[in-house]
């Protein structure tokens, strides 16, 4: 039996290497559960480590890159931050929703951060202009609304997440209120249909999971 400090378990194995971490193995250790070393489990755990460690440089080798080429070629546009965005979208899309277990309310509310960042830095290096506010980040809203109620309707483990749904239809609200009264958006009709669809989201919400949410409430504020 064979012991790896930085796990804290044994382990019975002949490789020289733990299974979960790939730290070095060391000596045997009776105060420490037990790993039961699963072969097929280990390889592919070693080759997902791989292949995020090769992932990981090739990100920071394109941005490292492109953004040496910008700094050079610098004539007052920072193209290099959509790429970057870009890359942090792509990295939430593959890790954080495609291969992650991760639940809904996680995978929808990073996506929302991911995307919202890209448009953004899309905004600042294409010389600014209304379009962002007045046409893409309410139709970001308004579709990351239609999604929620859509999950909110045929996923079982609903009642896991729906507080953090809540929490999520506030701040869309939130958002499309403040753009609309200080008078960022000169289109509105987008915003005004974002404020509609969550109102109705809020409200539907409340009145199918009160319960729930009184529930939720109460454990987090241990009341």
């Amino acid at each position: 039996m064979k012991h790896c400090k930085m796990c804290n378990v044994d382990v019975e194995t002949v490789k020289d290497y733990c299974p979960l971490c790939f730290n070095d193995l060391q000596g045997e250790s009776v105060n420490s559960s037990i790993y039961m070393c699963n072969t097929k489990k280990e390889t592919t755990n070693k080759k997902n480590y791989l292949a995020t460690r090769i992932l990981v440089f090739l990100t920071m080798a394109i941005i490292i890159i492109c953004s040496t080429i910008n700094f050079l070629t610098y004539t007052g546009v920072l193209w290099v931050l959509p790429i970057i965005s870009g890359l942090i979208y792509l990295w939430i899309f593959i890790k954080h929703t495609i291969i992650s277990n991760r639940n809904a309310f996680e995978k929808v509310f990073l996506h929302l951060i991911g995307l919202t960042l890209l448009m953004i830095s899309t905004h600042i290096v294409s010389g600014g202009g209304d379009w962002l506010i007045n046409y893409v980040l309410p139709s970001i809203a308004i579709l990351t609304n239609i999604i929620l109620c859509f999950i909110s309707m045929i996923n079982k483990k609903r009642k896991n997440f729906i507080l953090g749904f809540v929490v999520i239809y506030v701040l869309l609200l939130l958002f499309s209120v403040i753009l609309l009264v200080f008078k960022f958006d000169t289109f509105k009709i987008l915003n005004q249909i974002n404020i509609t669809l969550t109102i109705l989201a809020i409200i539907g919400t409340l009145l199918l999971g009160y319960k729930t949410i009184k529930s939720e409430l109460s454990k987090k504020l241990h009341l």
